[in-house]
């Protein structure tokens, strides 16, 4: 059995403003690095970290990566960057020190990354990119992700690729910029165990092409994914615990489920020993207390490791159900008060009958000539009033006669009152002048 090899590529910060910086791929890198290195976790024997590589180092660490590797070895590569086309629609992956405008000169072409991956002595090739294509210079996006697919095939490498054409830059605040892409938190998820369906201790590559492929679509409509994973590379176990065989360790687990390390949101911004340290208190079983010991070194670490499938597929139901809930709860609140109305000291608004004789049924709620103005807020019973003068208002003009019976009947509401808003009782004095001289009052606008 050969080892498994890593190297772990993260370019975030381009010489050339006319090519976006990135604001996750240092963080996706390095932790991805760390989770491969832990022995309890991901088990890589030689783990490598280039980030911001400048063309030429990005081509040297490809050719003496694959020089270094022997046949029976695993190699992952993992590339974060920036994709771009040039002028006839060819891919390249820019170094650091690359301009948009000299592709072919100063950047490798994504059909020589495949080249040298395909010549390697070591057989067993997988390429994870998270690739980003913010300036396409109207090239099809769709020819450009079948390229990659081409390439895949052509050298007989495992392709787990994600394709997405917007990015939050490097250069927002630190506040408003995601930790992690979406492949780099479902790759950390899916080495901390999520990935792990026959709970071996061990991440296959044809589960892992199943897990990405379900995250990037449930979580993401931007992100397109772009895979090639032959039917004879499924096999192949891309991460394995060291302490698999350790027998102690497999009784423990064969009677204690295993629970994923979880943090929560709110301590995204404490280390992560802080964090451990603070559930310490929590029982955790090996498996979580072998991921938690694998990240420790890791500051900052945002995202849970090794959600539960079984729990991601219960989410969804749980919160139809409680939306359900909260439906029911509101449909019977708003029935009761149907039914058993609080009794209101409100007067009933004024009436008109048949002969436009108009008058007020029930006998409004006295306030008292001297209650502040708070008091008057609080009862309200001149609205009736209001109401009454706007639909006289907008009556005025179309139906004279109608709008009369408004304007007395609001008169009739407020000779109940002993108190009413100082604007409105000159309104009401200014109506009944009006009405004294057999004219339809003219009044401004209610308020």
């Amino acid at each position: 059995m050969g080892r498994r090899v890593a190297l772990v590529i993260g370019t975030a910060h381009y010489k050339d403003e006319r090519i976006d910086n990135l604001g996750t791929s240092h963080s996706d890198a390095r932790e991805l690095a760390s989770c491969l290195r832990a022995p309890q976790i991901g088990g890589f024997a030689d783990v490598r970290e280039l980030l911001d590589p400048s063309d030429q180092e990005l081509r040297g660490a490809l050719l003496e990566f694959g020089g270094d590797s022997s046949r029976d070895d695993l190699r992952l590569i993992f590339f974060s960057g920036q994709v771009m086309p040039d002028a006839d629609g060819d891919l390249y992956l820019p170094g650091a020190d690359a301009t948009a405008s000299e592709l072919p000169r100063n950047s490798m072409s994504a059909e020589k990354l495949f080249e040298i991956l395909g010549d390697c002595t070591c057989p067993r090739s997988l390429l994870v990119a998270d690739l980003c294509a913010t300036r396409l210079d109207g090239a099809e996006p769709r020819e450009l992700r079948r390229q990659l697919a081409d390439y895949a095939k052509t050298a007989d490498v495992s392709l787990l690729g994600v394709w997405r054409e917007i990015e939050i830059g490097a250069d927002f605040p630190e506040a408003l910029r995601p930790r992690h892409s979406l492949l780099g938190r479902a790759l950390l998820d899916a080495f901390g165990g999520g990935a792990d369906v026959a709970g071996k201790r061990q991440v296959m590559l044809g589960d892992l092409s199943d897990y990405l492929e379900r995250r990037i679509a449930d979580e993401s409509m931007e992100h397109v994914a772009v895979f090639n994973v032959p039917a004879s590379h499924c096999g192949w176990a891309v991460s394995a615990s060291e302490n698999k065989s350790d027998v102690s360790m497999l009784a423990q687990l064969s009677t204690v489920p295993a629970r994923p390390l979880a943090i929560d949101e709110a301590s995204r911004s404490a280390p992560t020993t802080a964090v451990i340290n603070q559930l310490e208190t929590v029982p955790a079983s090996p498996r979580a207390r072998a991921v938690s010991d694998g990240f420790s070194s890791i500051p900052n670490l945002e995202h849970s490791i090794a959600a539960a499938p079984a729990v991601s597929r219960a989410l969804p139901i749980l919160a139809a159900v409680g939306m359900a809930l909260a439906l029911l709860g509101l449909y019977l609140v708003e029935s009761t008060l149907q039914i058993s109305p609080v009794p209101s000291t409100r007067p009933a608004e004024p009436q008109v009958d048949s002969t436009g004789k108009e008058g007020v049924v029930a006998t409004p709620a006295k306030v008292p000539a001297t209650a502040p103005a708070a008091q008057l807020s609080q009862a309200p019973d001149w609205l009736a009033v209001s109401r009454l003068l706007k639909q006289a208002d907008s009556l005025s003009q179309v139906d004279p006669a109608e709008a009369e019976k408004r304007y007395r009947a609001a008169l009739t509401a407020a000779d109940a009152l002993e108190l009413l808003p100082e604007e409105m009782t000159q309104r009401l004095d200014a109506a009944r002048s009006s009405l004294a001289e057999g004219k339809i009052p003219s009044l401004p606008r209610t308020p």
